[in-house]
């Protein structure tokens, strides 16, 4: 019968140096400055989130933009507002509907309650998490590795962007799922 194996300091001894190349480095949040849209292409098989309000309008801010690009996203989230109720958010709030597009799909962040206008929060962070849960969900059933957006929640629902940068991080980036913000440079005076 042999000796168990005991280890000595010779065994556990380890250069922190070498040790470090076996892991890899937390993946981060990629910035562009410029126009998502002007970036989408067909059959680029990603997400691209954005917060909505539950009114069923793409009013303002960047989903006005998806407004007067991709009517028929439009229309598919103004059908399923009314569908769940304008005047009872809280029947589907909150909640992120996916329509399909010929780059991928839009995750409408169903978050911010009423319209926008006064730039003081109308949307809380656990329904953002929640929102943001389903589109990692979603990314994972559809095999979809890439996210886009823009700063969404830190400009019309008056938000904080450090906190959503950390949400980022916690729910789609540690989970293997590559992000890109792109912001426009005007924007970057209006993100708190």
């Amino acid at each position: 019968m042999s000796e168990p194996f005991v280890p000595t300091q010779n065994d556990v001894d380890f250069d922190a140096e070498s040790w470090g190349d076996f892991q890899e480095p937390p993946p981060e949040i990629k910035y562009i400055e410029g126009d998502l849209f002007t970036y989408l292409k067909p059959d680029s098989n990603i997400v691209v989130g954005h917060v909505c309000n539950t009114a069923g309008v793409f009013g303002a801010g960047f989903a006005r933009t998806v407004r007067e690009l991709y009517p028929n996203s439009l229309e598919e989230y103004s059908a399923y507002c009314e569908l769940h109720g304008l005047d009872d958010p809280e029947s589907y709030f909150p909640s992120t509907m996916f329509t399909k597009e010929d780059f991928g799909y839009f995750g409408n962040m169903v978050v911010q309650t009423g319209l926008s206008g006064s730039m003081e929060r109308n949307a809380t962070y656990p329904d953002l998490m929640r929102a943001m849960e389903e589109i990692r969900a979603f990314c994972f059933e559809n095999n979809i590795t890439e996210i886009w957006g823009p700063r969404f929640g830190a400009f019309l629902c008056g938000m904080s962007w450090p906190f959503i940068e950390e949400l980022i991080k916690d729910i789609w980036l540690s989970a293997g799922l590559n992000v890109t913000i792109f912001v426009l440079p005007e924007a970057k005076k209006h993100a708190k």
